[in-house]
């Protein structure tokens, strides 16, 4: 699968040599990307990048999710927020070296970085995983060594058509992610099944929905358990929603996991994985729940365009009566369920290959990188 895109006639003209890059994330990024992350810094070792962490946050988790790179986070002040690095200040941190590359995981960190890539005369580089890193985008479009990397073609056709002036600047790559070799998916068939959300526990998350869901089927006597492994400010409203429906023995709020394996582990024990409504915010939990081999339930209505009805998810329209019916029929046919989740699998061990995103994003520093020296040239000449 080729990295998607238009090319310039500078694309082809790849930079030599190390690269210099620095990440920049902050623990909104990390948390719904860490393992997105993680890969990128473990796997450009082999591509001879040298690539260095920003956080915008402090304190920080990235020591959480990130490999060998080195961590720079903001200096703490007498005041309640942390000290901007100035670029010199901020280069002395990296060791003297100046990045050639900086590359954000979200519009809003490229707008907070851009000054960086401004005074060192770097390739900025921004990454968009929903909407609103779209609507976030704005001026950066006027930047004049920009590439934006998008995680779904879904959101490559929104950019461009947001802000066409991109074209031939925009390149989609799917993120990659580690599979497992078998699917999860009631591989323990004598064990109640076990159902597994992410969803944030606010009002207008979807919880509402998945509950509602949830009466229905429970009234048909199948035996399920939901484990919801989030938190927010509305658990106690849905606590008293459980209790109203008499639902509180067949759900169990856990809390939000933070730590990368302890989530594999999680959804390696369950069996299915509810997306109740499309996220405002794209994280990497289904298609974790995609790569550890769960049947998948999902609206119709998301972004993820690796959710294919039929063939690597159960879509439904988003209302509890459609979600409650396509719910009980894959807990009633098991062998429908198991093959959905063997499709999820095998689509991301075709597609989401951690060495593939890798490869692709060197591929795309090192382009930005020798279209920054054609262009000096060509001034020069």
């Amino acid at each position: 699968m080729a990295v998607d895109g238009g090319l310039d006639e500078f694309s082809l003209l790849m930079a030599p040599g190390p690269v210099h890059a620095l990440l920049v994330v902050d623990n909104d990024v990390l948390q719904r990307m860490g393992t997105v992350a993680r890969h990128l810094c473990v796997g450009m070792i082999d591509e001879a990048v040298q690539l260095s962490i920003l956080s915008r946050s402090t304190p920080c988790v990235a020591g959480e999710f990130i490999g060998p790179s080195r961590i720079v986070t903001p200096p703490r002040g007498w005041m309640p927020w942390p000290r901007r690095l100035s670029p010199d200040e901020l280069r002395e941190r990296l060791g003297g070296n100046r990045p050639q590359i900086v590359h954000c995981l979200s519009s809003e960190l490229a707008h907070w970085a851009r000054g960086y890539a401004d005074a060192w005369n770097s390739a900025l580089i921004v990454h968009l995983n929903d909407l609103r890193d779209i609507r976030m985008f704005g001026d950066l479009s006027g930047f004049p060594h920009i590439t934006a990397i998008t995680a779904t073609s879904v959101i490559e056709r929104a950019l461009l058509k947001a802000f066409p002036q991109m074209q031939g600047r925009v390149h989609t790559v799917p993120p990659g992610i580690p599979s497992a070799d078998e699917i999860a998916c009631f591989a323990a068939p004598d064990q109640v099944p076990a159902v597994l959300m992410t969803t944030p526990l606010e009002h207008g998350a979807g919880i509402e929905i998945a509950l509602k869901a949830l009466h229905t089927i429970a009234q048909t006597g199948q035996e399920l358990h939901v484990f919801v492994l989030s938190d927010g400010r509305a658990e106690p409203a849905f606590r008293r929603q459980l209790d109203r429906y008499r639902l509180r023995s067949m759900v169990t709020f856990t809390g939000m996991i933070h730590e990368l394996e302890a989530m594999r582990a999680a959804m390696s024990a369950s069996d299915l994985y509810l997306l109740p409504v499309a996220p405002e915010r794209h994280d990497s939990h289904v298609l974790m729940a995609m790569a550890t081999g769960l049947a998948v339930i999902a609206p119709n209505d998301t972004i993820e365009d690796y959710l294919i009805d039929g063939r690597t998810a159960r879509l439904f329209e988003p209302r509890p009566g459609d979600l409650a019916e396509k719910w009980l029929s894959l807990l009633q046919d098991r062998d429908e369920a198991r093959r959905l989740a063997q499709g999820a699998l095998d689509y991301v061990k075709a597609y989401h290959k951690a060495s593939f995103m890798v490869c692709a994003v060197a591929v795309l520093y090192r382009q930005a990188i020798g279209r920054m020296k054609a262009e000096k040239e060509r001034v020069n000449v």
